[in-house]
């Protein structure tokens, strides 16, 4: 009865030495598969205060801290969004500066304009001259306008201060009257500087198989400087070759066929002079051959004189002033006008 006992007893403490190593053994396994984490096991001291401040954590899911990659990455991020934000504002700066200064330019531009205009500051170089006339047609145009939407009364009268010159020579006319608008340009020249530049050419007419054979008016200065038209052994030049003799001495010009009061008071108004085509004492049209086989007709005692002034309203002006290269200042009216233009060549060169 005792071995029985003794025998039960040892199988009791061989049960239960193999249970408490059995349970070493899975604490040891459970503590080892963890070992990343750590727990919130809150004491039961501070239970009721964590309770009260921050929402409990369930203590069976693991607290995971963030790694340094993770924080890199974050750090990445917020820096590329104010890299952006920089740009961003930088360009919205730079936009607002370059149209700031774009509205300036215009501004000062048109300020210039008006300077140049007030003081006849000379036009650009010769190698612009094409599109300085077409600024200058545009820019008369404009004035036009603003012209039409005012009134005038006939006792308005504009006069340029143009200096008055008597022409050199018995045909150089057309030479006296630009030179005149030139100086009012501020451009002193001579009578014979611009002979010269007009191509001028002092061979008479010539009697060709029944007809007269002589040069282009509308080219080059025709005949002897101080020869006779009546006899044809000088007569002088037209608008094209007046137009071209200005451009290169640095004035543009703009030459007009059919000319009328109107157009004439425009430019007055515009503050540019006019050379004009009429005649001195008319006694016949003459007509010549030129060598290249043209036709031309030309009135006999042509003469040119230039336009300085008028008086009255810009669309129906009562008279004009002026500078006849005999020395003189003369007031037509505009019927006067009108019928000297109507007896030359209808021509007129309107220097800017």
């Amino acid at each position: 009865m005792i071995k029985k006992v003794v025998k039960t007893s040892a199988k009791r403490r061989q049960t239960t030495g193999a249970t408490e190593m059995s349970i070493k053994k899975v604490k040891k396994q459970t503590k080892s598969k963890y070992r990343h984490y750590s727990y919130y096991q809150p004491s039961k001291s501070t239970h009721a205060t964590k309770q009260r401040q921050t929402k409990k954590v369930e203590t069976d899911q693991p607290i995971k801290h963030q790694t340094h990659t993770e924080t890199i990455n974050r750090r990445r991020i917020a820096v590329t969004i104010m890299i952006c934000l920089l740009i961003i504002g930088g360009g919205l700066i730079v936009a607002e500066v370059f149209f700031s200064h774009e509205h300036m330019a215009k501004t000062d531009k048109l300020q210039v304009n008006k300077v140049a205009h007030s003081k006849n500051i000379e036009t650009p170089p010769k190698s612009e001259i094409e599109s300085a006339r077409e600024k200058a047609e545009q820019n008369l145009n404009i004035i036009g306008g603003i012209l039409n939407s005012s009134t005038f009364s006939a006792d308005n009268m504009v006069k340029l201060k143009v200096p008055i010159y008597k022409q050199v020579y018995t045909q150089s006319c057309e030479a006296a009257s630009l030179r005149m608008a030139l100086a009012y340009r501020g451009i002193e020249t001579t009578d014979i500087k611009i002979l010269e530049l007009m191509n001028y050419d002092d061979q008479p007419v010539k009697k060709i198989d029944g007809g007269w054979v002589w040069g282009d008016p509308h080219q080059m200065f025709v005949g002897d400087k101080n020869g006779d038209q009546t006899k044809m052994t000088g007569y002088g030049v037209f608008g094209e070759p007046i137009q071209k003799t200005s451009e290169k001495l640095g004035r543009t010009a703009v030459v007009q066929n059919e000319v009328k009061p109107e157009w004439l008071a425009r430019q007055i108004y515009a503050g540019n002079p006019v050379v004009l085509w009429g005649v001195s004492t008319k006694i016949r049209n003459e007509k010549w051959t030129t060598p290249e086989a043209k036709e031309i007709t030309a009135p006999i005692r042509t003469h040119t004189r230039l336009v300085i002034g008028v008086k009255g309203d810009i669309n129906q002006p009562t008279g004009f002033y002026l500078n006849d290269p005999d020395g003189t200042v003369k007031y037509w009216t505009t019927a006067q006008l009108t019928s000297n233009i109507a007896a030359g060549i209808g021509q007129a060169v309107a220097i800017h």
